[in-house]
């Protein structure tokens, strides 16, 4: 007896293909709709006083190297991209005066005034390690030193900004009376290591 070829039946596998191809475009757009519904963080527009003149905040400063800081209250004036900052206390019972001039910066404590080219050498010298000095110009109101080398994530009630191994987070993000659109943050803390500084603002005034 003659035996019948085997045929396959292609139409079978082509139908299982097409169901499992079905499948597999609506499970895409499940995971599709599941990652929309998920709640958006909508970035804050930050006011970037670098294209301001003049401003000041008031508040508390600390500085730490881990094992030893201290805080105090701050007074800090912008003038013509000058800064002069007045602290009481930041390093137990000391205070004492920074501010950038024309040429160099000076520091003024009961010791006495000393000079040197920059603020952040002063700086830098009375709490015994490196302050990102210029950095912290533009961190204390919310602003990336250079915004190409840095990363933003923003987070529920502020954001961190990561820049030069330092991870900076704010909170208290509040908008300005007279600019309900645009907001500034009232708390900061800047950490690199076993490095702190952290800030907490009453006021700003531009």
């Amino acid at each position: 007896m003659q035996k019948k070829p085997l045929m396959l039946d292609y139409s079978k596998y082509s139908l299982q293909r097409l169901v499992a191809l079905v499948l597999i475009i609506l499970l895409l757009q499940a995971c599709q709709h599941l990652r929309s519904t998920k709640r958006t963080i909508v970035p804050y527009q930050m006011i970037d006083l670098n294209t301001v003149d003049s401003y000041e905040f008031n508040g508390k400063m600390s500085f730490s190297d881990g094992n030893d800081g201290g805080s105090g209250t701050i007074q800090w004036r912008n003038n013509q991209g000058l800064i002069s900052a007045r602290l009481k206390g930041p390093l137990g019972s000391k205070s004492w005066t920074i501010s950038e001039l024309e040429h160099g910066a000076e520091l003024v404590r009961n010791e006495g005034t000393l000079y040197a080219e920059s603020a952040k050498e002063l700086i830098s010298n009375e709490l015994g390690w490196e302050v990102p000095w210029e950095r912290l110009k533009s961190w204390i109101f919310g602003q990336a030193f250079n915004k190409a080398a840095s990363q933003i994530s923003w987070e529920e009630g502020g954001y961190t900004l990561v820049e030069n191994g330092w991870y900076i987070k704010y909170s208290r993000v509040k908008a300005y009376p007279n600019d309900s659109s645009s907001k500034l943050p009232h708390k900061m803390i800047a950490r690199k290591g076993n490095y702190s500084i952290k800030l907490s603002l009453k006021s700003w005034i531009w």
